[in-house]
């Protein structure tokens, strides 16, 4: 009886024993990975974008809501706010902004405790787009207003500072008009004092910056080798811009010219293998030392001294939408447009 319970229990121990070895291998791959956690959430229908304010993490989903996380506690539930926007940003202190149209535009500002309305400013933005943007610390606001579509009689933007504490939005700088001119993003540098734009210009990648604390448009260019700029982010001192375009790199411009300093290629192919090199999303760590892009949904990340490439890495995601250094640039976030993704943590290595 003894021998033959053995025998009855000795497949129980090898799936347990097979568990372990999984769960064992799983941990050690992972590890070697560098993926460092995953964070789950009633995820309805993707997220729409990533970023850090502060020591937040959020996540500006499709559904209407922002999922707010507290970095230094990844495991807890998230803060929850429901909005009516595309175009939302965490500030400073707790609190979000997002742009809704209810018979007239206007920037809501509301609690991420309860949601609860804080104030409702103002925006003349007519039957122009709206583009809201704030700094890394979500104390500057930005917004600038486009002509909306492709065939708009005038062309033109005009970029407004948003000032949320005090409830007013500020005229800064109105851009020249060219018709057909089309915006697809704006970004604020850490200081709050320059916004960039991004967009085409005439069938030609068109990014521009402007001054917001002395009003005035610091510099345009188009770029010639791009049929578009997807989208941009300031480096933490504001020196350089980092822009996406339509070709297989990273561009970085000086701030003070917009001349192009560098073309970054994510892998060692040439140049004939743009169509494979689809660059999508960029971020850029607190401390200034990397730069992050999603190249064709593999996850990229640059170590800015030496623009060599110290993490590539497939993530497993349908569709990357964002991402989103922590604020002590020891981990990469990165999240997926499609429905039923996750948000996956993970680890920068060390230089």
């Amino acid at each position: 009886m003894a021998g033959l319970s053995g025998k009855k229990r000795s497949p129980f121990l090898f799936l347990a024993g097979a568990f372990v070895a999984i769960a064992a291998l799983t941990f050690v791959a992972n590890r070697r990975s560098g993926l460092a956690y995953e964070v789950s959430f009633p995820l309805n229908d993707g997220v729409a974008y990533l970023y850090t304010r502060g020591d937040y993490l959020a996540a500006v989903c499709h559904d209407d809501k922002v999922y707010v996380w507290d970095w230094n506690n990844l495991s807890a539930k998230p803060r929850i706010v429901e909005v009516q926007s595309d175009q939302t940003v965490l500030l400073e202190s707790g609190y979000v902004a997002s742009v809704r149209r209810s018979g007239a535009y206007a920037m809501v500002v509301a609690d991420l405790d309860g949601g609860r309305e804080d104030k409702r400013i103002p925006i003349p933005a007519g039957d122009r787009r709206v583009y809201l943007g704030a700094n890394r610390s979500g104390c500057a606001a930005a917004a600038v207003l486009a002509e909306a579509g492709r065939e708009a009689k005038r062309g033109g933007q005009e970029v407004m500072l948003v000032d949320c504490n005090a409830g007013l939005v500020r005229p800064v700088v109105a851009l020249r008009e060219a018709a057909g001119d089309r915006v697809t993003s704006m970004a604020v540098s850490d200081d709050g004092y320059l916004v960039a734009l991004t967009g085409e210009r005439a069938g030609q990648g068109w990014v521009a910056l402007v001054n917001v604390e002395q009003t005035h448009l610091v510099w345009d260019k188009q770029l010639p080798d791009l049929q578009k700029i997807h989208n941009a982010v300031f480096s933490t001192d504001g020196r350089v811009i980092y822009i996406r375009g339509t070709d297989s790199t990273v561009q970085i411009l000086d701030s003070n010219t917009g001349n192009v300093l560098k073309r970054l290629l994510p892998f060692r192919e040439n140049r004939s293998t743009a169509r494979s090199q689809d660059v999508q999303v960029l971020a850029t760590s607190n401390d200034g030392r990397f730069m992050a892009a999603n190249v064709s949904n593999t996850v990229c990340i640059w170590d800015c001294a030496t623009d060599k490439v110290i993490f590539s890495k497939w993530p497993g995601h349908k569709l990357v939408s964002g991402l989103a250094f922590s604020p002590d640039s020891k981990f990469l976030a990165t999240s997926d447009s499609r429905q039923g993704g996750t948000i996956k943590i993970w680890r920068v290595p060390k230089r």
